[in-house]
């Protein structure tokens, strides 16, 4: 670990291998907690939460979303390893390889979303993206 920090300070960048398999599994876990704990902490205001309260509620909740794609997108990078095929199944659905021209297509889309509501959420128009 003082390894890695000593080189990410002296070349003020992270190593390529520093996503392992591993810690992009962590960091959805982390992710996935951590949005549960802001939607339980936004229950304790109530049914009718002050508007500057649901605003920032929503841009947390979006941005935890991007981030999850962030991680998604990385560990579909190591699933497709090798791989040329668009789709791999698994149980419940299927894995959309992000290095195939469609793939980045449905990547790029699926970032742009949460980007386009944060935006929308900023500038006051109504997006409901919590429960009523």
């Amino acid at each position: 670990m003082k390894k890695l920090i000593k080189n990410i300070v002296q070349n003020k960048k992270f190593p390529k291998n520093f996503l392992t398999y591993e810690r992009v599994h962590v960091g959805i876990y982390l992710v996935l907690l951590l949005l549960i704990c802001v939607f339980s902490i936004h229950t304790l205001f109530g049914k009718n939460p002050n508007p500057m309260v649901t605003k920032v509620f929503n841009i947390i909740v979006l941005s935890l979303i991007i981030v999850l794609l962030f991680f998604a997108n990385k560990m579909s990078i190591f699933i497709f390893k090798g791989s040329s095929k668009l789709t791999k199944p698994r149980m419940g659905g299927v894995y959309i390889n992000p290095k195939h021209p469609i793939g980045r297509i449905i990547f790029l889309i699926m970032f742009i979303i949460p980007i386009v509501m944060i935006i929308l959420v900023l500038l006051n128009v109504p997006v409901s993206i919590n429960y009523p």
